[in-house]
Formats: structure tokens, C-alpha cells, sequence
């Protein structure tokens, strides 16, 4: 994927220099200088949070049977960054929270997510059983996880500090073949 200076994209747009150049100051010999920030082709995934199996049992029943149930589940929002000993022989400690914050901030423009807000979603849910049936159900709670890249040039050499974050909270309901 070629790089976006100063910009992520796939749903964000922010421009990220002035920030950077704050915090890290003009470039001189041998202080890294930042190129920008790479999202990974297609690195979307769905991370699974909890998942509940939720058996029902009509198997002596006449009648259809109809059984409400409530769920709930909490999860945060996550930026991680992945250091490697080649970028921190690379880069004074004390910077690594202020990138963290700077992606952060940009995370909240771009894309409205605050990094380490507690999301708590509740559902409810009616499960119909067939007369004679026993059937089971699974909710699955689940985020998305996105990778990418500050990209880094220091001494002619490019650094990649990774990064990944973790956002949202969704769930899906399947049924599962077999009886309970």
C-alpha cells in the first residue's frame, strides 16, 4: 500500500503534521522524522469479545414456544503500539506516550472513537421453537480490530512503529445445528 503522508485513510482523513511537528520538532541529524502513517491492506477483522449458547427445548411441547431473553455486553475501545528494539534504540521513551496521545486525537477527529471509552451495548431477543423441536442459538459479541504503521525516517533508514486498534461493539446471532 503506498504511504499517505500524514493521513489515514479507509474512513479517516486527518491530518496529522502539525501534531507530529509539535511533538517531535524540526528534523535535525539524526532525530527521526515522520513520513506519515500506513493502514495495512485489507487488515479489518472481527475480533470476538464473549460469545453465550442459549438452548431451547420445546421437544415435549404442542405448541410453538416463544422465549425472550436480554443481553448485554461491555468493551473498550484500544490503541496499542507494537515497539521493536530496532525503534526503541531508535526513539527517546518519553515519546511514545505522546505518539500514542497524537493517534489518539486523531482517532477521536476522524472517526469519532475515544480510545479507552467504555462501550456497553444491551439487546433483546425473541427465539420461536418449533412444537416437538429443541433448537440452540449462540450471540456472539464482537469488535473490530484495525493494523497500520507510523512511518518513520531516521538517519536515511525507515522505522515502522506498528499500531493497532480495537473499536466498536456488535453481536450476531446464529443458529447452531443439533439438538440441545
Amino acid at each position: 500500500m503506498p504511504l499517505i503522508p500524514f493521513m489515514i485513510v479507509g474512513g479517516i482523513t486527518v491530518l496529522l503534521a502539525p501534531l507530529l511537528l509539535i511533538l517531535l520538532g524540526r528534523p535535525k541529524g539524526g532525530k527521526p522524522r515522520i513520513e506519515g502513517i500506513e493502514l495495512d491492506k485489507d487488515s479489518d477483522e472481527d475480533v470476538i469479545v464473549t460469545s453465550e449458547e442459549i438452548p431451547l427445548d420445546n421437544g415435549q411441547g404442542s405448541d410453538v414456544m416463544s422465549s425472550e431473553h436480554e443481553f448485554s455486553c461491555c468493551a473498550g475501545n484500544e490503541l496499542s503500539l507494537h515497539r521493536s528494539h530496532e525503534i526503541e534504540m531508535g526513539l527517546d521513551h518519553a515519546l511514545f506516550p505522546l505518539l500514542e496521545a497524537g493517534i489518539a486525537k486523531s482517532l477521536r477527529k476522524g472517526m469519532g472513537l475515544e480510545m479507552n471509552e467504555r462501550i456497553t451495548r444491551s439487546v433483546k431477543i425473541r427465539f420461536n421453537v418449533a412444537p416437538g423441536a429443541r433448537n440452540r442459538y449462540r450471540i456472539i459479541w464482537k469488535q473490530q480490530r484495525r493494523r497500520g504503521s507510523l512511518v518513520f525516517k531516521q538517519d536515511r533508514q525507515e522505522l515502522r512503529l506498528p499500531f493497532e486498534i480495537t473499536y466498536g461493539l456488535s453481536h450476531e446471532v446464529e443458529s447452531l445445528p443439533g439438538s440441545a
